[in-house]
């Protein structure tokens, strides 16, 4: 007997397809791997802007006075500024956290089973460069 076991895929998955991306599975997900070379997305990216559809990974709102406090003690590391995005990881995920406000802070844990390379877009909040989010 044949198990049915479906394959989610996300909203941006049929312009993903249209622009020729390349899919792997992650948990039942249909997920963007890639559409031409690393290098040459890296490139692209620094030239203009690069976009990563995240919907099939974890996401979670952190709001309140504590924001620095519970980022500190679950991730060993300081969360960035206001207007700056850093990568930090959360419970073992590389994790994205996009800083809105003092006391806003959306985080947004990858689907990737191992860790993304670090791109010129997106530095660490301990680095002493500036994110492009930066205001």
């Amino acid at each position: 007997m044949k198990t049915f076991s479906p394959v989610r895929t996300t909203a941006m998955h049929r312009a993903q397809l249209a622009l020729g991306a390349r899919f792997r599975e992650v948990d039942g997900w249909q997920v963007a791997d890639a559409y031409t070379s690393a290098d040459t997305e890296a490139m692209r990216a620094r030239a203009a802007v690069g976009l990563a559809d995240v919907s099939a990974g974890g996401k979670l709102g952190v709001r309140g006075e504590a924001v620095d406090a519970l980022i500190v003690k679950v991730s060993g590391g300081g969360a960035p500024e206001p207007g700056r995005a850093g990568r930090v990881r959360l419970d073992g995920a590389e994790s994205l956290l996009c800083r809105l406000a003092a006391d806003e802070l959306p985080a947004s844990a990858g689907c990737s089973p191992t860790p993304p390379r670090p791109s010129a877009a997106l530095t660490s909040s301990t680095s002493p460069r500036r994110s492009p989010l930066s205001t």
